[in-house]
């Protein structure tokens, strides 16, 4: 059976042959191209002054020196090099800082040298796991080989020495020295079929091509000295585009590892997975001899579309309806996230609520010092509540207060979708936000924590890369140099804000320590052979969910109720569910009013009507909540969104007149979405329409005044709108918008290729027109914000609507 895991490997291989060479790392040295391109002194200087203010914010100092010593100290490096600044070769500068960043042993605080030498790259060939094998894997490890590159460069120069190995043969030493110094050597002594043999594997250099050809031409320009085999023909260099603070420190916080592998790690899944409508998420069901346990597989948490923009909100919008449509039957859920490097921190809070009700995310928190202050507190540009975090300290104090990335109620829009175990599966490769998912589940007693290693990969930090810091601080940082190299010039990076854990955890640091798994399945040597179509860790993991299920109980529960956005006319409503293990529900309106109690005759699986009065007296959104019990206990409690609309009599008929948007009534509604208080969406003041007060709208603002009408097909209607806004530019948008019966939309307001405008502008009395191809329809001004940076908003001095006689 070809594997998903595989596939992507061999399309990754034949891609990349054109952009890389392959040669023998020796030979490289030998050539000379392992060299750097010369800074001035003044360059030099600069290098070395970022690279200290950048480790002067970074908040992990106090943990690498608690759990590694002064080994993990960059410090006296940084003095050294300061101190011999005026003679410091480039070579040693660049070696010097690169060794001090290494040092810190954090994936997420790190220095790249610049080209010519960072276009090269090392390869041994080989890719080797961790197997099942004896309790104590830090003094006696069972290593195995698990795959090979699939670069047909490091094949072409390794035919030799990976023929004679197998996936499954054990690494027994190499070259006389304890596993740990596997990466200084290149000797490797291997166990098959209890026959010992000796392969010697040179190391294998791979080149890329594109930075070989802008970096070794600076070298030209500067040195006046051609490097052997640099491009004859001239390369024009692209530099990098200028900083902004635009995206993710605000609107999208990360925390993610940087992945220069040129191919993904040979980690072998036995089941053939589908692919959702983003690349970094995929499902399976394993259910050999009824084990019934569904797999979702996430390569990542940056949760990017195929134009690589960050769909954190459609992520956990598709693992649900995984959950309430393809899984819904199984037994257990396991979420697979080994080898995940990490991503959008929100994403990894957004997920826990699928599983268990009410999640309470844990915060964060920075260093106090002079970088920082103007990093957070000088002014207020990574929101107020990081201002707030320096300002409720104390001048003595070495950590701000901990502050959220994302509130309780951003993170508990929807409720449970599954029911039954669950559990996740990671290993020592799962590191940033991947830490902070497993983290959010077991302090939260959501889940289960199966790893593949004793704990994860330890990284806890909401990570900036360098633009953000010389977007954000342009008072301690500058340009790093030889930024006309484009991707092969110096770049850093750092964690700069410490996640810290709440519940079973409170307090506990994600940094150096990771998350203890709670029960540790090491793949045996079947499970890594090429083609395995069995898997004992995921038998395993089902047995071990099954175990728990029976007892919390969980097991005989069922809770399937879709979909989860549903229309209704005004009045009491009705939701057909399918349910089992549950003998009583309470449906909750928005503000926490009971509206409706159920109980099922018997606990067994049956399709079962939720009833309840009318959630609200008016058309507009509303969210519903719904309460299960089994006894006294609490198993389910999910949301449903409803949007209340008004019946075809009670909608506006332009063919009798034209109408004015005064107020609401029979046909005309607030439509608020669920994380933005009525008060704060469009309402009346001073007979105009504006956001909340009218002086500033709130973060995550999605508020609209919907006007439903009919009049025959065909109609010609016209739309009179005067308003003024605004609003972020670029990210808060108002739109006007037609919705036909059929679903269909016409947008009338468009800013380039995207629906709205936004900035600082007026709308004067402009009139718009479309013809109706449904006798019902709907007319809305809607405004949607993020989450930074706030204005005035909205002003609607006037909104009429007709129909053009012809």
């Amino acid at each position: 059976m070809l594997l998903a895991a595989a596939a992507a490997v061999f399309t990754l291989a034949s891609a990349a042959s054109a952009q890389y060479a392959f040669d023998y790392l020796s030979n490289d040295r030998r050539s000379g191209r392992l060299t750097f391109v010369p800074l001035t002194p003044a360059e030099k200087n600069s290098l070395l002054t970022n690279a200290e203010n950048l480790l002067t914010a970074w908040v992990n100092y106090d943990s690498k020196i608690a759990n590694y010593g002064n080994n993990a100290d960059p410090f006296p490096t940084l003095r050294d090099l300061r101190a011999n600044i005026g003679q410091v070769s480039d070579r040693d500068l660049q070696i010097g800082l690169s060794q001090a960043f290494l040092s810190l042993r954090d994936l997420h605080t790190t220095f790249s040298k610049a080209g010519p030498y960072s276009c090269f790259y090392a390869a041994t060939g080989v890719f080797f796991d961790f197997a099942e094998g004896a309790a104590d894997i830090v003094n006696n490890p069972k290593v195995v080989v698990s795959g090979y590159s699939s670069l047909s460069g490091v094949q072409r120069l390794l035919f030799r020495q990976l023929s004679q190995i197998n996936v499954g043969d054990e690494l027994v030493a190499i070259n006389g020295d304890p596993f740990a110094t596997w990466f200084h050597n290149n000797q490797f002594q291997l166990a098959q079929n209890n026959r010992l043999y000796e392969v010697q594997i040179p190391y294998v250099s791979i080149r890329d091509n594109n930075c070989w050809a802008a970096s070794s031409q600076l070298y030209l320009q500067r040195t006046r000295i051609r490097l052997q085999g640099m491009p004859l023909a001239q390369r024009l260099l692209a530099p990098k585009k200028s900083p902004t603070l635009h995206n993710d420190p605000i609107k999208n916080p990360l925390a993610y590892v940087i992945d220069k592998r040129l191919e993904p790690l040979a980690t072998v899944r036995p089941v053939a997975l589908t692919q959702t409508t983003l690349s970094s998420i995929s499902w399976s069901i394993w259910d050999p001899q009824g084990k019934n346990m569904g797999i979702i597989y996430l390569t990542d948490f940056l949760a990017r579309d195929s134009n690589g923009v960050s769909k954190v909100p459609l992520a956990i919008e598709t693992i649900r309806s995984l959950l309430a449509n393809e899984l819904k039957d199984t037994k257990s859920v396991i979420v697979d996230i080994r080898d995940n490097g990490g991503g959008s921190i929100s994403l990894a809070n957004g997920l826990p609520q699928l599983f268990k009700a009410d999640f309470d995310p844990f915060g964060a928190r920075y260093l106090r010092n002079n970088v920082t202050f103007n990093i957070f507190a000088r002014n207020n540009q990574l929101g107020q509540e990081w201002q707030d975090a320096w300002n409720e300290g104390q001048p003595a104090d070495r950590y701000t207060r901990t502050k959220l990335f994302d509130t309780f109620d951003q993170v508990n829009t929807l409720g449970q979708a599954y029911v039954k175990p669950m559990g996740v599966f990671n290993n020592g490769r799962c590191y940033s936000a991947c830490d902070m998912f497993s983290a959010n589940i077991q302090d939260s007693a959501t889940g289960t924590i199966f790893g593949e290693d004793g704990q994860t990969g330890a990284g806890g930090a909401n990570v900036f890369d360098y633009s953000n810091f010389l977007a954000l601080d342009p008072i301690d940082f500058t340009p790093l140099p030889l930024q006309e190299l484009g991707e092969s010039a110096n770049s850093m990076r750092a964690g700069v804000r410490q996640s810290v854990r709440n519940g079973r955890n409170n307090g506990r640091l994600i940094e150096d320590l990771g998350i203890t798994a709670d029960f540790i399945f090491r793949p045996r040597v079947a499970d890594l052979l090429p083609h395995a179509n069995t898997s004992s860790q995921f038998d395993r993991i089902a047995d071990k969910l099954r175990e728990i299920g029976d007892r919390t109980g969980q097991n005989s529960l069922y809770f399937v109720a879709e979909p989860f956005n549903r229309i209704v006319n005004t009045g009491n409503i009705t939701i057909t569910a399918k349910v089992a293990g549950i003998n009583e529900f309470t449906i909750q309106n928005s503000t926490g009013k009971a509206i409706g109690t159920v109980r099922p005759a018997s606990l067994v699986k049956q399709d079962f009507n939720l009833t309840a009065t009318a959630p609200r007296a008016t058309l507009g959104n509303s969210q519903i909540v719904i309460i299960g019990k089994t006894g006294d206990k609490q198993m389910l409690k999910t949301k449903r969104n409803l949007r209340v609309v008004p019946l075809d009599a009670d909608r506006i008929d332009l063919a009798k007149g034209a109408v004015a948007i005064r107020g609401i009534g029979k046909a005309v509604g607030i439509y608020n979405g669920p994380t933005t208080p009525d008060a704060n969406g469009f309402n009346k003041v001073n007979n105009t329409w504006v956001l909340g007060d009218g002086n500033q709208y709130i973060d995550n603002t999605d508020s609209a005044i919907e006007v439903f009408l009919k009049a025959p097909v065909g109609s010609n209607v016209s739309i009179s709108f005067d308003a003024s806004y605004d609003t972020e530019k670029d990210s808060d948008f108002l739109t006007l918008l037609a919705r036909h019966a059929d679903g269909s939309v016409k947008q009338f307001l468009k800013t380039g290729d995207k629906d709205g405008v936004s900035g600082n502008g007026t709308i004067s009395n402009k009139k718009f027109f479309f013809n109706t191809i449904s006798s019902t329809f709907s007319i809305a001004a809607r405004f949607t914000s993020d989450n930074s940076i706030e204005a005035s908003g909205v002003t609607i001095k006037s909104f009429n609507i007709s129909r053009v006689a012809v």
